[in-house]
């Protein structure tokens, strides 16, 4: 790089010198820092600009990316560059703008793309390519963006469907169609009474009464909730004491489940009384889509056989739909 070129640059830059022809001042360089790229331009002055022709290396690239612009002097002495560099061989381009001062012209420099750092005369002390430029918010015209240009494997569509009549929403697709499932049937709850005594005979669960039996077959894998209450009345025994067990029975059970059962009795007495004592049993079944679950409340003496026990009351099942359908 010639002395001259450099100095011509300068004094035309500040005298504003102005020529009916074009004026070539050479070629200058600079590194766009941080980065390893080094722009090389032809500079001609027409008048009062000069227009920058040249090439981005591109670090060392097989390709070397064009460069045009112009630069200009600053009311404020510094000397304005404005150039576009179209990569290669993507064909991205990237408009610049740098400002020098005139005693070492170097300075700064940003780009559309939001990057900056010294823009260094003369300077090639390496460093990382500057990235590709990308489309920032500031670029893109109001409205532009459609569903076409929108990556939904990244960014919602707008929500546009609705659910048929009798269906919810049970998620939003990415492409803005909604997905919808039928609601769970309501709790189906049925019930029976029942009014029975229990025979002296009755001394084991093989020989235990039935009071009521419920069958429910339910449409969904559900929750069968069956629960029995009520009231037993019955006569103490002057001998000892007298008491029952009462329980939920699935078919060919012949044993009670501890948490399934109740257990009533009262002790000797002399004269015999009259009581009346409630009781509450609980029991829950899982059942799947199209199963049949039979239970039955049954009861006998686990004391006093031949004490007389009269119970009464209701059996119920509450069939719950489960969420997993």
């Amino acid at each position: 790089m010639r002395v001259r070129s450099i100095a011509s640059f300068v004094s035309v830059s500040v005298l504003l010198a102005a020529s009916a022809g074009a004026q070539s001042l050479g070629q200058f360089s600079w590194q766009l820092q941080p980065y390893c790229n080094v722009i090389t331009v032809g500079v001609t002055q027409t008048g009062a600009v000069y227009t920058l022709d040249g090439v981005d290396a591109q670090c060392g690239a097989a390709q070397r990316a064009p460069v045009t612009g112009l630069a200009t002097p600053n009311p404020d002495g510094t000397i304005g560059f404005g150039f576009s560099i179209v990569a290669s061989p993507s064909g991205t381009p990237v408009h610049v703008a740098a400002r020098i001062s005139v005693a070492t012209l170097s300075g700064t420099w940003n780009d559309s793309a939001g990057a900056s750092g010294t823009f260094a005369f003369g300077a090639s002390t390496g460093g990382a390519p500057r990235p590709v430029a990308a489309l920032s918010g500031a670029q893109l015209v109001a409205g532009s963006i459609g569903i076409t240009q929108v990556n939904t494997t990244q960014v919602q569509a707008r929500v546009s469907g609705i659910c048929p009549v009798g269906q919810y929403m049970t998620g939003v697709n990415a492409d803005g169609t909604v997905a919808c499932g039928a609601p769970l049937p309501l709790p189906e709850y049925v019930t029976a009474g029942y009014n029975a005594s229990i025979p002296a005979g009755s001394t084991s669960p093989a020989t235990a009464v039935t009071f009521d039996t419920l069958s429910l077959t339910v449409p969904l894998t559900a929750r069968v909730v069956y629960r029995a209450r009520g009231t037993c009345y019955l006569t103490s025994l002057t001998s000892g004491a007298a008491s029952v067990v009462l329980g939920l029975y699935t078919p060919g059970q012949t044993s009670f489940v501890t948490t399934e059962v109740a257990s009533i009795g009262v002790p000797a007495e002399s004269p015999a009384g009259e009581h009346r004592l409630g009781y509450d049993v609980e029991r829950v079944v899982d059942a799947v889509a199209g199963q049949t679950v039979l239970m039955s409340f049954r009861g006998y003496h686990s004391v006093g056989p031949s004490a007389p026990f009269q119970c009464l009351g209701t059996l119920t099942a509450l069939y719950l739909p489960t969420a997993s359908q």
